[in-house]
């Protein structure tokens, strides 16, 4: 009896080994697949990062007519009435 459940016990070792090593979702294709998890998380992390300092940037946008004003003059070149704007490259 002893017999009988050791083999059918290294059978079923070895079936999993099989199953781990040599099936559609074996053990390199976990970690293929993980390294893309951490990749995306990473990405998706910056995103929100950005995304936060986009949504900072509206707000001080609608609320802040200094920072609107010189947004205003930096990004779009606008100037002061009387002003001279110089453009150097």
């Amino acid at each position: 009896m002893k017999k009988v459940v050791i083999i059918l016990l290294a059978v079923i070792n070895i079936t999993l080994i099989y199953q781990i090593i040599f099936s559609e979702n074996n053990i390199r294709k976990y970690f293929i697949l993980k390294d893309k998890m951490v990749f995306l998380q990473e990405k998706v992390d910056k995103l929100k990062n950005k995304n936060r300092l986009i949504s900072a940037e509206i707000l001080m946008l609608r609320n802040n007519p200094t920072y609107k004003k010189f947004i205003l003059r930096k990004e779009l070149n606008y100037i002061k009435k009387d002003e001279i704007l110089y453009l150097v490259q």
